[in-house]
């Protein structure tokens, strides 16, 4: 149950009401962590809006800045309170 800060100090996704909620490595592995994921998504979505890459992309920006624009997305919900594949 270890925090994913523990490895990414800076991915710090935030609730849609801007409460930052703890995220663990689990919850990631489970797909409980609240994130969402490209071909689950409508058109005109956050994760579009916001230029997040889902990886099948091609992108002139690296990992980390595709973390920073994923983590300045609402969370979908709660950690740990329901599945969403990501």
């Amino acid at each position: 149950n270890a925090a994913v800060t523990d490895w990414l100090p800076a991915f710090r996704p935030r609730l849609a009401g801007g409460r930052e909620p703890l995220i663990t490595l689990q919850q990631l592995l489970s797909h409980t962590a609240g994130l969402s994921y490209g071909f689950e998504r409508m058109p005109d979505n956050a994760y579009e809006r916001g230029g997040v890459s889902d990886g099948q992309d091609c992108v002139a920006f690296g990992l980390q800045e595709n973390l920073r624009r994923l983590a300045g997305l609402p969370l979908l919900f709660e950690p740990g309170s329901a599945w969403g594949y990501s």
